[in-house]
């Protein structure tokens, strides 16, 4: 899809989803949750909050269906295309159709933020990133060891020295911008591979490649990973 049919979707969407586009334009608003045509509940500043909207099933129906032909999908109720996983510019969209989902049609709309938060605005945010922390490190790390530093300075020397780690959480934990502020602390010297589901990463330095799977053409995470071993 070009730039010009995907501006076309959105006005379409918008058109389906009128009654919920005030929270499509809200900064402060993470995640828009049609649980069914008459429930919709909204993500705002980390706050889940019922609102009174309610939309018919024919307008929900109607994103749903859309959405499928974005995906090429020939959207039917009681097939297994009857679920949706997308995205469009700035927005990551599921959705199902009734009877899949027992309630009515539904759909989730998780908006990517824009701001890129920095280690350090986590610190002035967090409470736990202000304390001191001894790190145990191998004898003659490629940086220098933070001893009994808070928590950002432990982490950008994490970042540096190459360790590998995990950075989990639920839904909606901010798992994203946490990968984005470490991203930032990576040597401009290293060459750098994102593998993603969804391309959210937003790695800094020169020489990178982002590679994202595409389950349209059965191209998969274990492939990206089997190319990645093929690159540097």
């Amino acid at each position: 899809m070009d730039a010009t049919q995907m501006l076309r979707a959105k006005e379409m969407l918008r058109h389906f989803l009128t009654p919920i586009s005030e929270h499509l334009d809200d900064p402060l608003i993470q995640e828009i949750m049609i649980n069914s045509p008459n429930d919709v509940w909204i993500e705002r500043n980390g706050q889940m909050l019922r609102t009174d909207i309610a939309l018919t099933p024919e307008q929900v129906r109607g994103a749903v269906v859309l959405l499928g032909n974005i995906e090429r999908k020939n959207v039917q109720e009681n097939t297994k295309n009857a679920i949706i996983d997308t995205r469009m510019d700035g927005i990551r969209i599921a959705a199902a159709l009734a009877p899949t989902a027992l309630r009515g049609h539904s759909i989730c709309i998780r908006k990517h933020s824009a701001r890129n938060f920095s280690l350090e605005e986590y610190e002035e945010q967090v409470q736990s990133f202000k304390k001191d922390h001894q790190v145990k490190t191998d004898p003659e790390p490629p940086h220098p060891k933070p001893d009994g530093t808070g928590m950002a300075e432990w982490l950008k020397w994490m970042t540096r020295s190459r360790k590998s780690t995990a950075v989990s959480g639920g839904t909606s934990t901010g798992k994203t911008s946490m990968l984005n502020a470490l991203l930032k602390h990576i040597p401009e010297d290293e060459r750098v591979l994102t593998l993603e589901d969804v391309a959210e990463l937003k790695p800094v330095v020169p020489n990178q490649v982002q590679l994202e799977t595409n389950a349209q053409v059965d191209i998969l995470m274990r492939d990206l990973v089997k190319l990645a071993l093929r690159y540097r």
